[in-house]
Formats: C-alpha cells, sequence, structure tokens
C-alpha cells in the first residue's frame, strides 16, 4: 500500500495545522489591559480605588482611539472636533475627570496620524492607558 508512507506526513501537517491554529486563535484571544475582563481588581473590596483606576483607564483607552479616528477623519475641522469633544468630555467637572478629559482630547489630536482604519488602533489605547494607569490611584478614589 503506497499511500500509507504518506500518513506520517500527513498526520505531521495536521497536528502543525492544528497547533498553529491554536496559536493563531490564542493570540487574537490575548486579553487587552483595557479590556473589562482583564481587571485584576474586580470584586477585591481591598483595592477598590485600583478598581474604579482600571475602569476609568479602560473608558479612557477606547474613548481615545475613538477620538483620535474622528480627529483623522475630519482634519479640516478641528475647532468644531474640539468642541464636539468638550460637549462629550467637559472639563468642569471639578474632580480628576477633568484632568483625564484633557489629557484624552490632547491625544486624540496628538495621536491621530496614527489611526486607520485596518487596524484597532490599540497603539492609540495603549498610550492612554499607559498615561492613566501610572496615575495615583488616590486621585480616583472619589470618581
Amino acid at each position: 500500500m503506497p499511500y500509507l508512507k504518506f500518513i506520517p506526513i500527513k498526520a505531521l501537517l495536521t497536528v502543525c495545522g492544528l497547533l498553529f491554529t491554536a496559536v493563531l486563535i490564542a493570540a487574537e484571544s490575548k486579553l487587552l489591559p483595557w479590556d473589562y475582563d482583564s481587571n485584576i481588581y474586580r470584586n477585591d473590596s481591598n483595592n477598590l480605588t485600583k478598581d474604579i483606576q482600571w475602569d476609568v483607564c479602560s473608558q479612557m483607552a477606547l474613548s481615545t482611539a475613538n477620538m483620535a479616528g474622528a480627529v483623522a477623519t475630519y482634519p479640516e475641522t478641528p475647532e468644531l472636533i474640539r468642541e464636539l469633544f468638550l460637549e462629550e468630555y467637559p472639563l468642569d467637572n471639578e474632580n480628576f475627570y477633568d484632568v483625564i478629559n484633557q489629557k484624552k482630547i490632547d491625544l486624540a489630536f496628538e495621536l491621530s496620524h496614527l489611526w486607520n482604519y485596518e487596524t484597532m488602533n490599540n497603539n492609540i489605547s495603549q498610550v492612554a492607558w499607559d498615561w492613566c494607569s501610572q496615575q495615583d490611584s488616590s486621585h480616583f478614589r472619589d470618581l
């Protein structure tokens, strides 16, 4: 039976294909820091401010990327875009949200050149996440 000598090769190719597929699925499903399920402080009553910070930073990471998309899509109207951002993310909360909202706006304009339709724009979200997560958690206590 001449086809029997090909069975080990076919089996090896099948196993390699399955392993490659598993690696791809794992890479695609890797949680990003700003994903809801990646919050290691959720339901930890000893770290409530860190839990709040994680959630606020997650929202900031995603909204900053979306805002950068608006700036990139409408580069001819920066004043209008800024005005719309200020309506959605006001600077008169009289708490740390004012600092966060200003940083979102600044990063959206600063990083809009990185935004594109083909990617999930994780690079923009990562910059926002890094800034936010490095802030002192005491700032998030009353948010």
